[in-house]
C-alpha cells in the first residue's frame, strides 16, 4: 500500500512542488488527499476481499483433502 500511496501522491505535484501555481491552495490540497485517501480505502477493501477469498480456498481445499 506504501507503494500505492507514492504512486497516487507523485501524480498531484501540487501537493509537494513549491512552484506549482495550486500549491499554496489548501482547499485544491484537502480536495486531492481526499481523493487519495478515497483510492486506497478502495485498495484496502479490495485487498481484504482477496484475503477473505483465499482463506475460503484454503479452507476449502484442506477440507477435500481429508477424503
Amino acid at each position: 500500500m506504501d507503494k500505492k500511496l507514492t504512486e497516487l501522491v507523485r501524480k498531484c505535484e501540487e501537493l509537494y512542488d513549491m512552484s506549482n501555481k495550486k500549491y499554496s491552495d489548501s482547499v485544491w490540497k484537502e480536495k486531492l488527499w481526499g481523493q487519495i485517501g478515497e483510492e486506497l480505502e478502495k485498495l484496502g477493501k479490495f485487498q481484504c476481499f482477496l484475503l477473505r477469498i483465499l482463506k475460503l480456498l484454503s479452507f476449502d481445499y484442506q477440507g477435500s483433502s481429508n477424503n
